[in-house]
């Protein structure tokens, strides 16, 4: 199942003339965008990224603010040196080996590493496309393989729930427990709520 998020806000916009949330901003060759509200409810703002997010959300038509949620969520300071003790996941949208082996299986010409994912083009390059591939793929196995269960739940949070926490963990605990993964100290409940409160006021 497609899930076309780019076009929530506008059917129109470019690096030099965007609207996001029916406001107009033009900023010349670099476009800031406005990612909806933090838990405090602060606008999320990833000024030196904006250029990066915007291109790369725009190629696997993903929305640049859900983006920018996910990178926020995923990596609350946007510092692209950040690695995951446990899982080794790594960078802007901490992205994993899985992850990576799977964009790079259906990207032959690139053939990035997982130092690739320090660098914030590449790491929102792979994000974004593995995010859209979650939309396009695993959602729609989960759908197929628990249509009771997940009937009740939109595309865009089971993929932030598959991106957080694996398509494997998410079918395992609906095999356990009929209900999406809660995570380790409620990790990946408070991941897809906070993420979907946050884009769905802006």
């Amino acid at each position: 199942m497609s899930v076309d998020l780019r076009n929530k806000y506008d059917d129109e916009w470019s690096l030099d003339d965007l609207v996001f949330n029916n406001t107009e901003i033009n900023n010349g060759d670099s476009a800031e965008i406005y990612s909806g509200l933090d838990s405090k409810g602060v606008k999320i703002q990833n000024d030196k990224y904006n250029d990066l997010i915007i291109t790369h959300s725009d190629t696997h038509n993903i929305d640049p603010n859900l983006t920018k949620l996910i990178i926020h969520k995923e990596n609350e300071p946007a510092n692209p040196d950040t690695v995951n003790p446990n899982s080794g996941a790594t960078g802007l949208m901490q992205i994993t080996i899985p992850a990576l082996e799977d964009f790079n299986a259906n990207n032959p010409d690139k053939n990035y590493t997982m130092d690739d994912m320090f660098d914030p083009d590449k790491n929102i390059e792979v994000g974004t496309y593995y995010f859209k591939h979650t939309l396009d793929n695993y959602v729609r196995s989960v759908r197929n393989d628990y249509p009771e269960l997940v009937s009740g739940i939109d595309d865009t949070t089971l993929a932030l729930s598959i991106y957080n926490i694996g398509i494997g963990n998410v079918k395992e605990k609906l095999d356990e427990t009929g209900e999406l993964p809660r995570g380790k100290n409620d990790e990946n409940i408070d991941y897809r709520t906070k993420i979907m409160a946050d884009y769905n006021s802006i």
